[in-house]
């Protein structure tokens, strides 16, 4: 892993080099106080070494700015499908389904005893579950909520403005 300067500045946190043995992240998120990014960051990347190999043998690219007009080569719609199969599998990787129902029991369990249903909790006090649940995998609440939803845990709608 190699962290280099403003690689985020348009939007961008990683890349993969062509021969998929170094990854180069941006330094803000490299160096940030909260390694819960730079871990998923990472395991995205590895996601796509893993499930899209053929992406690296058929690029040509050597710097970022090469790497930039690469992604810009692929047809919109294919790399929408390249990158959610990417986070798909981070979230797999940070958040098996089975620990995560474990979590999600024990939180849900944890409220019972205190009179609070799961799934009649507020939005705002999802969010928080969230949170917590994320705290103990050491990753967002946003990538809780994405994996609670893939699981089926809650709907997407469950937590406002995630």
């Amino acid at each position: 892993m190699v962290p280099i300067e403003e690689l985020s500045v348009d939007g961008r946190e990683a890349y993969t080099a062509r021969d998929k043995r170094t990854i180069y992240v941006d330094k803000g998120v490299y160096s940030h106080k909260v390694p819960f990014r730079l871990r998923y960051t990472l395991a995205h990347e590895l996601s796509h070494i893993l499930i899209h190999p053929y992406v690296f043998d058929a690029a040509d690219y050597e710097t970022i700015q090469e790497f930039k007009k690469f992604l810009g080569s692929i047809p919109p719609e294919d790399l929408r499908t390249i990158e959610s199969q990417a986070y798909r599998l981070a979230g797999l990787l940070l958040v098996p389904s089975p620990d995560l129902s474990r979590e999600y029991l024990e939180v849900a369990g944890t409220l019972r005893e205190n009179g609070l249903d799961i799934a009649k909790l507020a939005s705002e006090s999802l969010r928080q579950v969230a949170k917590v649940i994320g705290g103990r995998f050491q990753v967002s609440s946003n990538v809780i909520h994405r994996c609670a939803v893939r699981d089926g845990l809650w709907a997407w709608d469950d937590i406002e403005g995630l």
